[in-house]
């Protein structure tokens, strides 16, 4: 957990970010296209086919990406998987679940980055372990949001397996809320059919402090996830996907610091900015646009035309220029 750095009298005037300082519908870029739509009897954040999409909302699990935290839980039950870099160079996941309940952990803090994506998921639920008084203050103030810091909510547990900070573990089944689904944050192919595009093989994103990697694996019609050269592994097995999402998006100094000095980045992931889609095998290039903070994300090409992921879980990587290359 990162810590601001000495109060003054107004505790946000530490903040030096830009997501906390947006309204929730100011308009960051125009749309592009027209937003996702999930259609009937469809997962909304994976686009597969469900004989009965569950009525309740998301849960977003903040998840420690350390060493020590793994291999972690839940994360091949997730729809879908955020990467982003925080203090240090090196990454923590929010995991977004709403087609399955699971065991998920280790469980963290929260990141003004955060800010970012939690009110285009609806009405969602935040699973985390706490956070500095003003990113918690940020958070908190996002009203469409059920907050569950761990600090003031129960549904949380330690596994004496494993050492503090990194044994903290959850239920999502504690936190999700009855109503709608969240909306779309997609939009999908039919299932069976590939993308006309390039063919890829692997992927490399170098955070600085860590390097994330994935590989085309045939056996399972998917990516399986390497970190810092090895296997990546969750509960199950290695960790694996049907899409990768890499989003480029611009980097801010939050204000923050941890207890070492080292400076908590913030990412924008709003807007709009540079994207990389790799849907089953298939690779091509766009832009992705947020125009509001409730948005999801519209995927266009070079023509204009909406990119279409394939049916299955996503991760998104959220990446600052040239950190990610492929073949």
């Amino acid at each position: 957990m990162t810590s601001p750095p000495p109060a003054s009298t107004d505790p946000m005037s530490v903040y030096r970010g830009v997501l906390g300082k947006l309204g929730l519908d100011d308009l960051l870029a125009p749309p592009t296209a027209a937003a996702p739509v999930a259609l009937a009897n469809t997962a909304p954040l994976t686009g597969q086919w469900l004989a009965e999409v569950p009525q309740r909302n998301a849960v977003v699990v903040k998840i420690d990406n350390a060493a020590k935290a793994r291999p972690q839980s839940g994360l091949n039950n997730a729809d879908i998987v955020i990467e982003e870099e925080v203090e240090g160079n090196v990454t923590r996941l929010a995991a977004i679940f709403h087609s399955q309940s699971v065991v998920a952990g280790p469980v963290r803090s929260g990141r003004t980055t955060d800010l970012s994506f939690l009110t285009g998921l609806g009405n969602p639920s935040l699973v985390y372990s706490g956070a500095n008084k003003v990113t918690d203050q940020l958070l908190l103030r996002l009203t469409s949001v059920f907050n569950f810091n761990a600090a003031r909510s129960s549904g949380y547990w330690r596994n004496s397996s494993r050492r503090a900070p990194h044994n903290l573990f959850t239920d999502t089944a504690s936190f999700f809320q009855p109503g709608s689904p969240p909306p779309a944050q997609f939009h999908y192919r039919p299932a069976g059919t590939d993308a006309p595009w390039p063919i890829a093989s692997s992927i490399r994103i170098d955070f600085g402090g860590a390097v994330a990697g994935w590989t085309w694996n045939p056996a399972i019609d998917g990516w399986s996830r390497s970190q810092d050269g090895a296997a990546h592994n969750t509960d199950g097995g290695r960790i694996s996907t049907t899409n990768v999402v890499i989003a480029v998006v611009s980097e801010v100094d939050s204000g923050f610091v941890d207890s070492s000095g080292g400076r908590s980045p913030e990412f924008v992931f709003a807007g709009t900015g540079p994207v990389i889609v790799f849907a089953g095998d298939r690779v091509t290039e766009g832009i992705w646009t947020r125009p509001t903070l409730r948005s999801p994300a519209i995927l266009t090409d070079a023509s204009g035309a909406v990119i279409e992921l394939d049916p299955g879980r996503t991760w998104i990587e959220l990446v600052t220029p040239g950190a990610a290359t492929w073949s």
